[in-house]
């Protein structure tokens, strides 16, 4: 491989030099103006931050220092009605209970049950049992007659 030199004479050097030394010049410049803008905005939120943290503290000063005091309530109505409630469960307990009373009795159909198919359940039932006491006594009168035949044989 060949290299090819490219000649550049010294005034074109020169310039080109100057070029750079100016270009950067003028970036150094614009970096001095971007930190001191860039320290005076931390400047302004520091005294922003303080002034807040004031603000806060005389806030919390401030509103420690309140005290709310309420009326009494007024119970009056509250009262009254309590106070009849207890008149209405006084007169309840008053009367009081009816005593019992307890009764014996005999009944062949119950009082409250009306249908017709417990009216022929319970005649049925007091068909058979009218016919086993009937064959009861049927029995025993011909057992009892037995045993006089036998006793008389003897």
């Amino acid at each position: 491989m060949e290299s090819k030199e490219i000649g550049i004479d010294e005034m074109t050097l020169k310039e080109m030099l100057e070029e750079i030394f100016k270009q950067e010049e003028k970036v150094l410049a614009f970096m001095k103006m971007q930190e001191a803008k860039l320290e005076e905005k931390d400047n302004t939120l520091a005294e922003m931050s303080k002034q807040t943290l004031t603000l806060v503290n005389s806030f919390e000063s401030k509103y420690a220092k309140i005290e709310v005091k309420a009326s009494q309530p007024d119970l009056s109505g509250i009262k009254g009605e309590i106070n009849t409630g207890l008149l209405t469960i006084s007169r309840v307990i008053e009367k009081g209970p009816k005593p019992v009373v307890r009764q014996l009795r005999l009944t062949l159909f119950p009082e409250q049950v009306r249908s017709p198919e417990y009216y022929r359940i319970m005649l049925t039932r007091a068909i058979w049992g009218i016919l086993g006491l009937v064959f009861l006594i049927i029995c025993y009168t011909l057992i009892s007659k037995h045993m006089d035949l036998s006793a008389k044989m003897r």
